[in-house]
């Protein structure tokens, strides 16, 4: 048989709401037990805590959880980074695919329009129509029968003309 006596104290919590809780126990032969009890009693209370040392473990303990802190934040940021410079390697992957794809592609459409335009010159000339501009605003153009084109460059000879299929207007002239 033995006899067991236990304690268990907790300190108020500092300014970072940390606090400490120390447990004691201990065990006597229940034939000292009352003998060695002031004894123990004596420990117990002549037991003080050594503040600087404690002062040292706690900022040892903070100055880790801060460098694991930054050590964290650190990287988060080199993934960040990664995730930034893979997203910028695909932009770049895909300006130089769609560059390529229109570089590729001008030239089959500068033809598109060009066969378009014509295609509404001939169109013009069946219907027996003419497109004209104003000379001093050259992209205000309107599409109308020759006759009244004739008229119109007679009556104002400085100020309208034939626009030349070649200079149609793509969504005025022609689509």
């Amino acid at each position: 048989m033995q006899a067991m006596n236990a304690l268990m104290c907790v300190t108020d919590p500092d300014r970072n709401g940390n606090y400490i809780v120390n447990l004691s126990n201990a065990l006597f032969p229940t034939a000292v037990a009352d003998k060695e009890r002031d004894t123990l009693k004596a420990i117990l209370t002549g037991f003080k805590v050594n503040q600087e040392v404690m002062n040292q473990q706690m900022a040892a303990a903070n100055q880790q959880m801060a460098d694991n802190t930054q050590a964290a934040i650190a990287n988060a940021q080199r993934g960040v980074d990664r995730i930034r410079q893979i997203g910028a390697q695909a932009t770049a992957r895909f300006n130089a695919t769609q560059a390529a794809h229109d570089a590729q592609h001008a030239a089959w459409w500068a033809d598109q329009d060009n066969k378009a335009r014509n295609a509404q010159g001939f169109t013009n000339y069946q219907r027996d129509q003419t497109v004209v501009r104003d000379v001093q605003q050259p992209n205000v153009h309107a599409t109308v029968g020759n006759r009244t084109a004739a008229w119109l460059q007679q009556a104002f000879p400085d100020r309208i003309e034939e626009a030349p299929v070649a200079q149609y207007i793509k969504g005025v002239d022609y689509y």
